[in-house]
């Protein structure tokens, strides 16, 4: 029986990376056994508002220093409704940048039109292609939305949502 094995090569001064978990929503469970974190409220047509914003860092027991950032996966789950208007279109996005740094967009706004007044759950993940502005920790994530329609778009962030990231300690 032949058995492949692969080896993965670590260099003088290199130390393997950490895979650490940040779990995004922390509250308490409704009466359907779900967490949601606040629900967030659009004002202006057109104009961003904030689901959240997660600052992602370490105390390694050491000064503030940079770690370099090898991956990172994101997995959001949002609920998205219209306080009263059955054609007000909602449209979100998530952005990521390292500590104080320029925001860099994970993925593009997406729009669903007619959103309705029910809550609709959406989910957007995957891995992220790391820009310049994105490829360290510390680091800040978050996740905007806009309506269409004055004062109608509603979000709310739904438990399981989730930022993984992977780096070295070096």
């Amino acid at each position: 029986m032949l058995v492949a094995t692969a080896q993965a090569r670590i260099y003088p001064g290199q130390t393997l990376g950490h895979d650490v978990t940040f779990q995004l929503v922390n509250a308490d469970l409704t009466s359907n056994g779900v967490q949601y974190d606040t629900v967030h409220s659009t004002a202006t047509a057109g104009v961003d508002s904030i689901i959240i914003v997660k600052s992602i860092d370490f105390n390694f027991g050491d000064t503030a220093t940079f770690k370099p950032m090898i991956d990172c996966y994101f997995d959001f789950i949002v609920e998205f409704k219209a306080d009263g208007s059955a054609t007000a279109d909602v449209s979100w996005k998530a952005q990521a940048r390292d500590k104080n740094g320029t925001w860099a967009d994970l993925f593009s706004y997406v729009t669903y039109a007619d959103i309705g007044t029910s809550y609709v759950a959406k989910e957007y993940k995957g891995y992220s292609k790391l820009p310049s502005t994105f490829d360290q920790v510390p680091c800040d994530v978050r996740i905007l939305f806009r309506c269409d329609e004055d004062d109608e778009g509603r979000a709310r962030l739904k438990s399981g949502s989730y930022v993984r990231v992977i780096f070295l300690d070096q």
